[in-house]
């Protein structure tokens, strides 16, 4: 079983886009929305971040790689890495833009990884997040009504560097096309 890059998992672990970054920002924001049914989402898919921290953590052990919180290049997580916001519509489009961010990661390090364990690992944290888009996109539309979310999504996911097959899994799943 090839090893080659694995240590790439430290980024998606504790890196600036990380399940830890994520576990923050959504628990932060789980605490200062006004609207609890937002609240409760937040809190639910913290849990699926915890989920996901585990077993990136034990993806590192398994590759006697120390779980520390630290990315690659051994730059220990910072809390600056959270984007705390306050007003739903901004806590709401925050939290799509991390999951982006982290499905693109994903993706590159799919490619970067030649190991089909882990591939299959990540491909199923991507199933994940962007069920996670849905439902904030949900509450998106439910609370910014008069915000078009699904224009500023698809736009979002335009600039993403995503190779095409990627783009369109990405699109199709979220039903915007």
């Amino acid at each position: 079983m090839s090893k080659k890059n694995i240590h790439l998992l430290l980024d998606d672990y504790a890196g600036e886009v990380s399940e830890l970054t994520a576990i923050t920002q959504y628990f932060h924001h789980h605490f200062v929305v006004a609207h609890e049914d937002v609240a409760e989402l937040l809190e639910q898919v913290s849990l699926d971040e915890m989920r996901h921290f585990e077993m990136l953590g034990e993806a590192l052990l398994d590759a006697r790689i120390d779980p520390k919180v630290y990315n690659a290049h051994k730059n220990y997580w910072q809390g600056n890495n959270v984007n705390y916001q306050y007003k739903v519509c901004d806590i709401l489009r925050a939290d799509i833009i991390a999951e982006l961010d982290a499905i693109t990661q994903y993706f590159q390090h799919i490619a970067q990884i030649p190991n089909p364990a882990t591939q299959a690992m990540l491909r199923d944290i991507i199933q994940d997040e962007l069920q996670h888009i849905a439902l904030f996109s949900e509450k998106l539309a439910k609370y910014c009504s008069k915000f078009d979310y699904r224009t500023w999504l698809k736009k979002n996911i335009d600039n993403y560097q995503l190779e095409l097959p990627d783009k369109e899994h990405v699109i199709t799943t979220l039903r915007l096309s």
